[in-house]
C-alpha cells in the first residue's frame, strides 16, 4: 500500500470514529463521569419530593432499623392487597417518605414485597389527589435508582400506569412527576424508550409543552425528550420537529435577552434546550441539515461568546456533532465563527470543555485540506501540544487526531512550527501511555514526520537544520518504539516494527557502514 493510500485509510477511520456507536457511548461516559455518590445525590435532589418534615422527623426516618421497616412494608403490602381504604393515604405517605431517606433507602424491600402492582393501581385513585401524588413520587424515586429496580417496576406495569396518569390528568405537579418517571425509563435503555415511543408519548408531550405554561413542567419535558433521543436510533423526525423548533426559539430568545440586557419573563429553558438539541444533532444527516438550515449555529456561538453558565458543554457538543457529518456540514460549523473562540476552551481548567473542544477540532480536521488549514493557528497548536504533554489520556487522544490530520497536509513549514513548539518531545511522552488508539496515532504522526523528512532531505541539509530523526533519538524514541514491537495489538506492533526497520534501523545501518569505511581507511 502506498504512503498516500495509507494516510487516506487512517483519516477515513478517524472520521468514522465520530460517528460509530461505541465512540458515542465512550464519549458519554467520559463527559459525564462523576463519582457514584455525587451522581446519586444529584438524582435525589432533582427527583424527590419530601413532605415538610422537621429536622427531628428526618433524623428519625434516617435512623429507623431496616428490620422494623421491612415488617411495616410487609404489613402495608397485605393491607393494600386486601383493598382496605381507611389507611391508604397514611400508608402511601410513609412509603414515599421511606424512598426519600438519604442514606440507604429501603427501595429493595419495597420492590421485593409485591407492593408495586398495588401502587400502580393507586395511580388511578382519582378521588384522592394526595394519594396519587404520594404514590407517584414513591414510584418516581424508585425509578431513579438502578437497573434491577427499574426492571421490576416495568414488569409490574409501571410504564403503563404513568402513561395513563399523563394522558388523563391536568394537574401540573402530577404531570411533572409522570413525565419525569417516563424520562427515567427512557434514560435506562433504548428498549424502554421504544416502548414509550410506541404509545406516541412524544406528540402528547409537545401538546403539553404548548398548552401548560408551567416552568418546571416544560423543563422536565425537555429533559425527558433528551433521554428519549440520546440513543443513536431516533424516534420519527415528524415527532421531534416541534422540539427542534422550541429549542431554536428558546435559544434565540436568550440571545435577544443578552443583546437587549433584559430578563426573560417566561422562565429560562436555555440550558435544557441546548442539551436537548445536542442529542437531536447526534442523529441522522437530515437532523444536522435541519439545524443548519434554521440558521441557529451563529446564535449558539454567540451564547458561547457571552459565557452563559452551563451553556458551554452542550453548545460545543452541538457544533461537534454537526461537524461529524459531511464536508458541507463541517463548513457550516467553520463559518459559524467558533474557531475564533476555541482556544479559550482548549486552555480551560475544566476537562469537559477541553475534551469537547478537541473533539470538535478532530471532526473539523477530518474534512478537506482547506478545512484542516483553517484550524492551523499558532495559539491553537500551542494549546494542543500542551494537552499532549500534560492532559488525561482521553483528551490527549482527541488532540492526537487533530495533530495527525494537520500533519497529513505534509507542509514543511507547519512541521517546523510544530517542532519549535515541542511536538516531538510530546510525542515521545505519549509513547509511554498505555492507550492503544493514542499509541497508534502517535506512531502514525512520527511516521509522517520522518516520511516528510526523507522527501525533503536535501532541503534540510541546505538549511543546516538538525534532522528530525536525530531530535527524536535525543528523547529516546528508539527504546520506546522497540518496547511496542511486542505490544498486544497487531496494528501497533506492526507500525512500531515498520518504523524501526525503515527509519531508525536503516539510519543506524548507514552510520555503521560509514564507520566500517573509516576503519578500512
Amino acid at each position: 500500500m502506498s504512503f498516500s493510500a495509507k494516510l487516506k485509510k487512517r483519516r477515513e477511520k478517524f472520521k468514522q470514529t465520530s460517528k460509530n456507536e461505541q465512540s458515542i457511548q465512550s464519549r458519554e461516559k467520559l463527559t459525564y463521569q462523576i463519582s457514584k455518590k455525587n451522581k446519586e445525590n444529584k438524582l435525589k435532589a432533582k427527583r424527590r419530593y419530601k413532605d415538610q418534615l422537621t429536622e427531628f422527623q428526618k433524623l428519625e426516618l434516617d435512623q429507623l432499623d431496616r428490620s422494623e421497616i421491612r415488617e411495616k412494608i410487609i404489613a402495608y403490602s397485605n393491607t393494600l392487597k386486601q383493598n382496605r381504604t381507611g389507611k391508604i393515604l397514611e400508608i402511601v405517605r410513609d412509603l414515599k417518605n421511606y424512598t426519600c431517606i438519604t442514606n440507604d433507602p429501603p427501595l429493595d424491600i419495597i420492590v421485593n414485597s409485591s407492593l408495586v402492582p398495588s401502587l400502580v393501581r393507586l395511580l388511578e385513585y382519582e378521588f384522592d389527589f394526595k394519594v396519587q401524588l404520594n404514590v407517584a413520587v414513591c414510584l418516581s424515586n424508585i425509578s431513579s435508582t438502578n437497573t434491577y429496580n427499574i426492571n421490576c417496576l416495568y414488569s409490574d406495569g409501571c410504564i403503563e400506569g404513568f402513561l395513563k396518569l399523563l394522558l388523563n390528568n391536568e394537574n401540573p405537579e402530577l404531570l411533572n412527576i409522570a413525565i419525569l418517571t417516563l424520562g427515567n425509563f427512557a434514560h435506562e435503555s433504548v428498549e424502554y424508550r421504544d416502548k414509550i415511543v410506541e404509545y406516541e408519548v412524544i406528540p402528547h408531550l409537545s401538546e403539553i409543552f404548548e398548552r401548560i405554561n408551567n416552568v418546571q413542567v416544560r423543563k422536565t419535558i425537555l429533559r425527558a425528550i433528551s433521554h428519549m433521543v440520546k440513543y443513536r436510533s431516533k424516534p420519527p423526525f415528524v415527532q421531534l420537529e416541534p422540539f427542534f423548533l422550541y429549542c431554536f426559539k428558546i435559544i434565540d430568545m436568550k440571545l435577544q435577552e443578552f443583546l437587549k440586557k433584559q430578563k426573560t419573563q417566561q422562565g429560562d429553558f436555555t440550558i435544557e434546550s441546548l442539551w436537548t438539541l445536542s442529542y437531536l444533532s447526534s442523529g441522522s444527516s437530515s437532523h444536522r441539515d435541519f439545524i443548519i438550515q434554521n440558521d441557529i449555529l451563529s446564535s449558539i456561538v454567540k451564547l458561547l461568546e457571552y459565557g452563559i453558565t452551563g451553556a458551554h458543554v452542550p453548545s460545543l457538543r452541538i457544533l461537534s456533532n454537526i461537524s461529524s457529518g459531511s464536508e458541507e456540514q463541517v463548513q457550516a460549523v467553520i463559518e459559524s465563527g467558533v474557531l475564533k473562540l476555541i482556544k479559550l476552551y482548549l486552555g480551560n481548567v475544566k476537562s469537559k470543555l477541553r475534551f469537547e473542544s478537541c473533539w470538535l477540532l478532530s471532526n473539523i480536521c477530518s474534512g478537506t485540506a482547506q478545512q484542516i488549514r483553517s484550524v492551523f493557528d499558532p495559539n491553537i497548536i500551542s494549546l494542543l501540544i500542551s494537552i499532549l504533554k500534560n492532559d488525561s489520556q482521553d483528551i490527549c487522544l482527541q488532540a492526537s487526531y487533530v495533530v495527525y490530520n494537520i500533519i497529513c497536509l505534509k507542509n514543511p513549514d507547519q512541521i517546523e512550527f510544530f517542532k519549535t513548539k515541542g511536538l516531538f518531545k510530546a510525542l515521545c511522552d505519549c509513547l509511554n501511555i498505555d492507550n492503544a488508539d493514542l499509541l497508534y496515532n502517535t506512531l502514525g504522526i512520527i511516521e509522517i514526520v520522518l516520511q516528510i523528512e526523507s522527501e525533503t532531505e536535501t532541503e534540510l541539509k541546505d538549511n543546516n537544520s538538525l534532522a528530525y530523526i536525530k531530535i527524536f533519538e535525543r528523547y529516546g524514541v528508539i527504546e520506546l518504539i522497540e518496547k511496542l514491537i511486542d505490544y498486544p495489538n497487531e496494528r501497533i506492533s506492526s507500525s512500531a516494527t515498520f518504523l524501526i526497520d525503515n527509519y531508525f534501523y536503516k539510519e543506524n545501518t548507514k552510520e555503521i557502514e560509514n564507520d566500517i569505511e573509516l576503519d578500512f581507511d
